[in-house]
């Protein structure tokens, strides 16, 4: 879930500002790094997570309508309801970044995205955005007013997984780490203290002994992490 309201002045500005800076990195010295990480480096980090994480985690799970089906793509849901007029002509240089991210790196990666509370004006911003954004993802967009957003929601998700601000059943709060519910926590075995997923890039691998294991890869506190959090056993399975 994305809201659009993050993205004021300030975050936009900060976006085009260290997408024309040198490359971010966590091995740099302090003195020579800019001051903020790149910003469509980190977007591409978190699709990645979804691509090596949340998709295999999903495909996993047998608990759900055709198991033997790998679930490859994943629906993204767009908070419009705070979107100003002005904001929305600022946002041509952001959607022309994401949208060529997802269409050169990640193109199989959205089943649908729901512009969700959509304003009235939102018709005529869209008129405006849509010829900087990929006409393959520019396809899958739909746009919502309020009235239709939780039947036609309802009809892709359950309503427990929809946000409250859809008026779903899901405390969704902006930034929060992935959760994991009851029957995802029981097939896994977790050395965790908590459900909430670590901060940081996962990624599943495949063990000698045939094991999955989930690995917390990536850097942290200028070393290398390779953390594991999670086994799946295949005889559990």
């Amino acid at each position: 879930m994305f809201n659009l309201s993050c993205l004021d002045k300030r975050n936009l500005a900060c976006w085009e500002k260290t997408c024309h800076t040198a490359t971010w990195s966590n091995s740099q010295t302090k003195a020579n790094r800019p001051p903020e990480p790149d910003m469509l480096q980190l977007a591409s980090v978190f699709h990645d997570s979804l691509n090596r994480l949340v998709l295999p985690l999903c495909s996993m799970m047998t608990d759900r309508p055709n198991p033997l089906v790998p679930i490859t793509s994943s629906i993204y849901l767009v908070d419009a309801s705070g979107l100003g007029l002005k904001q929305g002509w600022s946002l041509r240089y952001f959607a022309q970044e994401i949208s060529w991210l997802l269409s050169t790196c990640y193109p199989e990666t959205i089943q649908r995205v729901f512009v969700c509370n959509a304003p009235s004006y939102f018709s005529t911003i869209w008129k405006y955005l849509k010829s900087w954004v990929d006409p393959n993802t520019a396809e899958k967009i739909v746009v919502l007013s309020s009235p239709e957003v939780l039947p036609t929601l309802e009809e892709y998700i359950d309503n427990s997984n929809i946000p409250t601000a859809f008026g779903g059943g899901f405390s969704f709060r902006h930034g929060m780490l992935p959760e994991l519910d009851d029957n995802i926590w029981r097939h896994f075995s977790w050395r965790l203290p908590s459900r909430p997923l670590p901060p940081g890039p996962i990624k599943w691998i495949e063990i000698a002994d045939g094991r999955i294991t989930a690995l917390a890869v990536g850097g942290e506190a200028g070393s290398k992490r390779t953390e594991t959090i999670a086994t799946l056993d295949p005889v559990k399975n």
